[in-house]
C-alpha cells in the first residue's frame, strides 16, 4: 500500500508540476532576436512551491527543500543577467527556521544585487510562504488567493487516556526535567506550559516584526492582523499585506516595467530538480519523516 501511495504522489506531482509551473525560457538561450538587442530585460523566476522545510536527504550535489530554494537564490545572484527576481509562491507555509532563511536570503540577495525582488502568489501564499514573501518590494496576489495566517503553532499527540485504557507504560529516564517536554505519554507540567507558550510567543514575536518592518504597518495593526486567520488576495490588499492584485503574468510585465521595457521579459531559471529528486523527496516524507515536517512538537510550524 506504501509503495502504491508512493508512485501515485510520484505522478500526481509529475503531472501537477507540468500542468501549473510558469513557462520557463532555456536560461542560456534568449528567447527571440530583439532579447539579443536587450539584455537589461532578464528575469529570475524561483518557485516556491509546497511546505517549507529543509530536507535530510540533501547533499552537496542534490539540493531538496529550502536547501534547493537557497540555491537557486545563490545562482541567480551570480548571474549578471538578472534585472529583477520574481518569488512565484503556492505553499501553504512550513517550519521557522527554513521560513527565516528563505527570508534572509533574499534580503541578502537584493542588497548585493540592488534589483527589483517581486512575490507572486498563486493559490495559497501563507505563514512560512508569506514571511518569505515579505522579503520583496512588491506582492502581488491573485484576488481570489489565500494570503497570511501570521502566527506560530506547535504541538503533539496525547496517548495518556489510550495508555491508562490499555495498561501501557513508558519509563523515562533524562538528565533534565525539560529533556521529555511534550512527551505523548503523559500530561505537561504547568512548568512546560509556560516554556512552551514562550517559546511560541517569542518566535510569533519576529513574525510580528518582519511583518511592521517590511509592510509599512504599525505595531498595533501588525497584531491584529497575526492571529492566524487567513484573508483572501482582495482582503490582504485592503489591510496592506499585499501591494498588487494580479496573476504571474501580471508580476511579468510588471518586472518588465521595472526595467523600462514593454515587452514580455526572458525568464531564467536555477531549478536543478529531476525526477529523481522529486522522487526522493516523495519517499523521504512517506518513509516517516512528512510528521517530522508538519507535527513533530520539536519542530515549530509558521502559520
Amino acid at each position: 500500500l506504501k509503495i502504491s501511495l508512493l508512485l501515485a504522489l510520484f505522478t500526481l506531482t509529475i503531472i501537477v508540476s507540468l500542468l501549473t509551473s510558469p513557462k520557463i525560457s532555456n536560461p542560456f538561450k534568449a528567447s527571440s532576436t530583439s532579447d539579443f538587442l536587450n539584455q537589461n530585460n532578464h528575469v529570475g523566476v524561483i518557485e516556491l512551491f509546497g511546505p517549507i522545510a529543509f530536507s535530510s536527504s540533501s547533499t552537496m550535489l542534490s539540493k531538496l527543500g529550502a536547501e534547493n530554494i537557497l540555491q537557486q537564490i545563490e545562482d541567480m545572484e551570480n548571474d549578471d543577467r538578472i534585472n529583477a527576481l520574481i518569488l512565484r509562491i503556492n505553499s501553504p507555509g512550513g517550519t521557522v527556521g527554513a521560513s527565516q532563511e528563505i527570508f534572509e536570503r533574499l534580503k541578502r540577495f537584493k542588497a548585493k544585487k540592488d534589483v527589483p525582488i517581486i512575490a507572486s502568489i498563486g493559490d495559497i501564499g501563507a505563514s512560512g510562504a508569506y514571511y518569505a514573501a515579505l522579503s520583496a518590494d512588491t506582492i502581488f496576489a491573485n484576488p481570489g488567493s489565500l494570503v497570511g495566517s501570521i502566527g506560530v503553532i506547535m504541538g503533539n499527540v496525547n496517548f495518556t487516556n489510550l495508555i491508562e485504557k490499555h495498561g501501557v507504560r513508558f519509563d523515562v529516564y533524562k538528565s533534565g526535567q525539560y529533556k521529555d517536554t511534550l512527551s505523548s505519554w503523559r500530561d505537561p507540567s504547568d512548568r512546560e506550559k509556560r516554556l512552551l507558550q514562550n517559546v511560541v510567543d517569542n518566535v510569533h514575536s519576529q513574525f510580528e516584526t518582519a511583518v511592521i518592518n517590511n509592510r509599512n504597518l504599525n505595531k498595533k495593526q501588525a497584531k491584529s492582523l497575526a492571529q492566524g486567520q487567513i484573508f483572501t488576495g482582495e482582503q490582504a490588499h485592503q489591510k496592506n499585506l499585499i501591494d498588487e492584485l494580479g496573476t504571474f503574468e501580471d508580476s511579468l510585465y510588471f518586472a518588465a516595467k521595472l526595467l523600462g521595457s514593454n515587452e514580455r521579459p526572458t525568464i531564467v531559471s536555477k531549478s536543478t530538480s529531476s525526477v529523481y529528486d522529486i522522487f526522493s523527496f516523495w519517499e523521504e516524507q512517506l518513509g516517516g519523516k512528512m510528521s517530522g515536517m508538519f507535527f513533530t512538537p520539536q519542530i515549530l510550524k509558521v502559520q
